[in-house]
């Protein structure tokens, strides 16, 4: 999906890296017991549902600036 020369594929493609990686610091976060488990499954879903509105927007052809996401997003150079 990433054209370099397409702004709206990298900018799409960087806060998607960005949304992956902190779905990975969810899921280790989840073998903590209890506590872990209780962040896992909020943080969990709260993931799923930006992911999935962010999915409805990039299939749209509209991109959206996901809240505290695209502040990182933007520091990723590539």
């Amino acid at each position: 999906m990433v054209k370099r020369e397409s702004k709206f594929c990298v900018e799409n493609a960087k806060q998607g890296l960005v949304l992956f990686i902190a779905e990975i610091i969810v899921w280790v976060l989840s073998y903590i017991p209890i506590l872990g488990w209780i962040i896992g499954i909020v943080c969990g879903a709260a993931l799923f549902i930006v992911a999935l509105i962010a999915f409805i927007y990039t299939i749209s052809g509209r991109f959206w600036k996901i809240p505290f996401v695209y502040d990182f997003a933007k520091s990723f150079k590539f």
